[in-house]
């Protein structure tokens, strides 16, 4: 059995910054021509391994039609923001690499800033928005399912058609 240093634990834990963020997504691995789901998780983790920095950041999910890029913990949400851009980009150009169109990442990069767009000008009123799935193919991206949590009157609301 492992013991645990607690005096190490607590000096580690005063040390670290009081305030991080860090961003995470997950996305379904279709196949390109039905977008039917695929097990392509463990192929795709593989072939990041030839990139350090996006296969320390990739994460399998319950099911192996999925992967998830986490961001790391950025100094803010700006960094946050930064660091998985770059995530991203690594794992899109990963997986247009093998026959899939490539998504533009302009468009993509466009649907998520209105996203967050959105969410602003919702204000406090939202606990959460949550956006999942999101297609991505070439330079089409559709929302395909959203909900938002509100919390002031703590219901749950649809949030309509996709965008």
């Amino acid at each position: 059995m492992t013991s645990l240093d607690l005096d190490q634990a607590v000096a580690t834990f005063a040390e670290a910054p009081e305030f991080t963020v860090g961003v995470e997504e997950e996305f379904s691995i279709l196949d390109p021509d039905t977008l039917e789901l695929v097990p392509r998780f463990e192929e795709l983790r593989d072939a990041a391994k030839s990139d350090p920095l996006l296969h320390e950041h990739i994460t399998g999910e319950l099911i192996s039609s999925e992967i998830e890029i986490i961001s790391g913990a950025g100094e803010d949400l700006r960094d946050a923001r930064r660091r998985q851009r770059e995530r991203r980009r690594a794992l899109f150009a990963l997986t247009g690499a093998r026959g899939a169109e490539p998504v533009d990442l302009d468009e993509l990069s466009r649907v998520i800033a209105r996203i967050a767009a959105i969410a602003v000008a919702l204000g406090d009123d939202v606990a959460e928005l949550e956006i999942n799935p999101l297609r991505a193919a070439g330079s089409r991206v559709e929302v395909l399912d959203a909900l938002v949590s509100w919390s002031s009157a703590g219901d749950e609301k649809d949030a309509g058609e996709p965008a």
